[in-house]
């Protein structure tokens, strides 16, 4: 009960307008927090805080090295309300210790990529250069079709030389996704 007590006096405050609370409590989380706040900060998020606030929250998301924390963040992260700041979440992902989850998250991955901006279709590139195979293979063909159909529907897009350069990183992790050995081959 003392947990959900502390739990609602933090939310209370990161709600704060004062950037200054925000980022402390923030700070303080680093030492405390749990998993129950990261839906919490991820609107915060949503809610365009400052620079200095979006730094916090960032930086404390991306250290995350509790496993239920990081559980809640992967439950979280890939939601489209979440979509408009997919720049932030997937920037979490590549420096985070649960880049090594992503590839199950391949397909919503590159899906956010292509449907957000450039910055976010940036990072989207970034991630998935640094994933290492094995892939599920769904979640891979699907993510080169994602790019082979935006490539086709959309010639005039400044963001089509990214895409062109993801198509590729996902197919050639594709044909060395089909090189790993499975069992006793």
């Amino acid at each position: 009960m003392a947990k959900a007590k502390d739990s609602k006096v933090l939310i209370k405050k990161l709600l704060s307008e004062d950037d200054e609370v925000v980022t402390e409590v923030i700070s303080d989380l680093k030492d405390k927090g749990d998993e129950s706040l990261i839906e919490t900060l991820l609107d915060l998020l949503l809610a365009n805080p400052s620079y200095s606030v979006t730094l916090s929250i960032t930086d404390l998301l991306s250290n995350m090295k509790h496993k239920s924390a990081i559980a809640k963040f992967e439950e979280l992260f890939a939601l489209p309300q979440y979509q408009p700041i997919a720049h932030h979440t997937l920037s979490i992902l590549w420096n985070s210790s649960f880049s090594e989850k992503a590839n199950a998250h391949l397909s919503r991955i590159v899906e956010m990529g292509i449907t957000g901006n450039y910055a976010t279709l940036l990072e989207t590139v970034t991630l998935v250069e640094g994933l290492v195979a094995p892939f599920d293979e769904a979640q891979l063909l699907d993510g080169i079709s994602q790019c082979k159909t935006f490539i086709t529907n959309h010639k005039e897009d400044e963001r089509l030389p990214l895409i062109k350069q993801l198509l590729a990183i996902l197919s050639e992790l594709d044909n060395h996704n089909s090189e790993i050995p499975f069992g006793d081959e």
